[in-house]
């Protein structure tokens, strides 16, 4: 049985994701009777796995719990579902993509005006500045909640979900500098700070999918310092600064 996950290979050599992917899929299966391999990517670009044997629907729910599925058909996106996905593009509004491909490829499309009214107390802060300060940069990962759905256009309109909302509520509140590297996988994420001695200035590393993962800094710690220093390492991918302080100049009471 094929599967589509919703995660890209982004800049990332395909040896190195495919690699990625295929361990993480073999340390998922644990005892259960089932082969699991990346077999091809989609259309657009998303990894497909197969899946076979006589625990495959047990896999399959660890699978969707750990990399999510993609939305494939339009058909089955409901009003009101909440749905992770990746962003795609940030100029205007925000662009996510949930996987959709048939019969066409459709985005979900979040107005600048919901995320204000959410994310800004409704203040009109520039695109950029919203941007930066909650690090929305394509290949990121967001939870969303479709508010509405037209079927002869198609359109998909949606809201951050609550979930995301609460993830950005507990990294502010944590008064914690993080990063978000984009473009890198969590073993050359791990071999940099351990290239760099980085340990003692890191509390955690955790992976919002295969090539996006945020890199939580000790308190008192400045996030921008490890820039260059991982910079000089991770060369191709992208280093992202989420700092509570900055949010808190902009942004709501959280």
């Amino acid at each position: 049985m094929k599967v589509t996950l919703l995660q890209k290979r982004g800049r990332i050599s395909t040896n190195d994701f495919v690699t990625t992917i295929n361990n993480a899929l073999s340390n998922l299966k644990g005892d259960l009777s089932v082969t699991s391999k990346f077999t091809e990517f989609s259309q657009r670009g998303w990894a497909v796995i197969d899946v076979q044997g006589d625990d495959r629907e047990i896999f399959l729910q660890l699978v969707k719990r750990r990399f999510n599925l993609a939305k494939s058909n339009f058909q089955t996106i409901e009003v009101h579902g909440i749905y992770s996905s990746q962003i795609a593009r940030f100029n205007h509004d925000l662009e996510v993509d949930v996987g959709v491909e048939f019969p066409d490829p459709v985005e979900v499309t979040v107005k600048l005006a919901s995320l204000r009214a959410q994310l800004t107390d409704g203040s009109p802060v520039p695109v950029k500045q919203i941007q930066e300060a909650y690090c929305l940069f394509p290949g990121s990962q967001l939870d969303i909640r479709i508010t509405m759905l037209t079927h002869h256009e198609p359109v998909l309109t949606g809201w951050l979900a609550d979930s995301q909302i609460e993830l950005f509520s507990e990294w502010i509140n944590s008064g914690l500098d993080r990063l978000l590297i984009l473009n890198c996988t969590v073993e050359q994420l791990n071999s940099a700070i351990r290239e760099t001695k980085l340990e003692r200035d890191i509390v955690a590393v955790e992976s919002l999918n295969l090539t996006t993962h945020t890199v939580s800094c000790k308190l008192g710690t400045d996030g921008v310092g490890l820039i260059p220093k991982l910079g000089t390492i991770l060369r191709k991918s992208e280093i992202k600064l989420f700092l509570p302080r900055r949010i808190g100049a902009i942004s709501r009471s959280w």
